[in-house]
Parts: structure tokens; C-alpha cells; sequence
């Protein structure tokens, strides 16, 4: 169900927040995943000490119970996507759930109106099949390959195996002892998190493209320190550390 929530999750913000807000509050999904992902960290430098065999237990059942207690607790209170009641004719309980979501004073008339040209212009695009994938035109094309090259690059830049690897990154840097290693790792989440939300802060008003060439530029620096910092065999902790926050 994870994978299914990251990805319905930034649609269903995108769907429900006023167009000015939506970028900001699609940032803050990622923060609150950054943040469990600190939580877990933390978890792990709590139960290092417990026996073996227990304590990785304890770690994944903190990491069960108070996350699906948390989402039954926030399914309560969700309201359905606008677009989609508008999309089934129920407009008068769209207006009802955007009234909730848009300031007081604004006139929801244009707001359910750019919702309903966009329902039909979609369904326009959907009778259309696959050709407009397969035979883009120059436009879609642009597109396309600025989308998909995002997110490959995002992955083949290897930054969450390297999160994922931490602990065993900073024992190969000189970091010994099983507290000092899951200290590292809160240090490095708390950075993370720390950066996510300074971006989300932001990003509607310096715009996407600035913040993204910066953090790609920072993720090049970061991986160049750890490439050097193993290919010189240095026993600089401080660095590893530094390179991963």
C-alpha cells in the first residue's frame, strides 16, 4: 500500500489545494516521508542495545503500528478529491468540499469551471488512444523527455542507495561503534529533512527549475566527496559524514 500512497498522494494534494499553495504542500509529503524515514533512524540508535533478534522486531513494529494508526486516524477526516465528484456530476459537494479548502473569499464559479474543462479536455485526450505517446507531437515530446529524464536522473544519481548504505559507508570511514554509527545516521536525516522543507519554503516563489539545478548540484558535489574520500583511502570520518548530510 506504500506505493500506492506515494503516488496518489501528490495528486490528491494537487487536487484538493488552491493552485498558489500546491506546490509548497506537495513538498511537504515528501518532508512527511523524510520524517518517518528520521523517525525510523531514531528508533534504531533507542533499540540498538536490545538482544539480537528482538531488537529488529521492536524497530519494525514501531514502524507498523503508529503509521497505520495514523492513517485510519487521517481517513476520517479526508475529504473526497473535488475532481473526481465533479467528474461523477456531483458539483454541489465538490463546491462543499472546495469551500473548505480555498479562502473564504474566494469565487469557487471559475475554480469548478477549470476543473470541468480539464475533465474534458482529458477524456478528449483519452479517446485518442496511445497516439499521442507514440507519435508525439513536438510539444508532448519536449515533455516527455523532460519528465522521464527527471526522474531517471533522480534515480541514477544512486543519493537513496547511498542513504540506504549509510550505516555501512561510515563503518568503512572509521566509524566503529553501533551508537556512533545510528547517531551519524539521525544527523543525516535530520539534515535531509532540514534542506526538504528550507526547498519547500521556497519553492512557489523561486520556482522549480532554480531549485532543482541546485539540488542537483549539490548532489554532484556530495557524491564527488564520497568518490574521494574512498578512492584516496583517507580515514577522515568528519568527511563521509559531512558528503552524506
Amino acid at each position: 500500500g506504500t506505493g500506492f500512497g506515494l503516488a496518489i498522494d501528490p495528486i490528491y494534494i494537487a487536487e484538493v489545494a488552491p493552485a498558489e499553495h500546491r506546490g509548497k504542500l506537495v513538498t511537504w509529503s515528501e518532508i512527511s516521508i523524510n520524517f518517518g524515514i528520521l523517525l525510523g533512524f531514531i528508533a534504531d540508535y533507542v533499540f540498538r542495545d536490545l538482544p539480537v533478534g528482538v531488537n529488529w522486531r521492536v524497530m519494525l513494529s514501531c514502524g507498523l503500528v503508529m503509521p497505520s494508526v495514523l492513517i485510519i486516524l487521517t481517513l476520517t477526516t479526508m475529504p473526497e478529491s473535488p475532481r473526481w465528484l465533479i467528474s461523477r456530476g456531483r458539483v454541489s459537494e465538490a463546491a462543499a468540499i472546495l469551500k473548505r479548502t480555498y479562502p473564504p473569499d474566494t469565487d469557487l464559479g471559475p475554480v469548478v469551471e477549470d476543473i470541468q474543462t480539464c475533465i474534458e479536455e482529458e477524456k478528449e485526450q483519452a479517446s485518442k488512444g496511445w497516439q499521442p505517446l507514440l507519435n508525439p507531437s513536438p510539444t508532448v515530446r519536449k515533455m516527455l523527455l523532460l519528465g522521464i529524464g527527471v526522474a531517471f536522473c533522480q534515480q541514477v544519481t544512486g543519493s537513496e542507495s547511498v542513504v540506504y548504505y549509510s550505516p555501512t559507508i561510515l563503518a568503512n570511514a572509521g566509524i566503529q561503534s553501533r551508537g556512533g554509527l545510528f547517531a551519524c545516521t539521525i544527523l543525516i536525516g535530520l539534515f535531509k529533512v532540514s534542506f526538504i522543507i528550507v526547498s519547500a519554503c521556497f519553492l512557489d516563489s523561486h520556482g522549480r527549475r532554480p531549485m532543482l539545478l541546485l539540488s542537483t548540484g549539490g548532489i554532484t558535489i556530495a557524491l564527488a566527496f564520497i568518490a574521494l574520500h574512498f578512492g584516496i583511502g583517507g580515514d577522515e570520518s568528519w568527511l563521509a559524514v559531512f558528503s552524506l548530510c
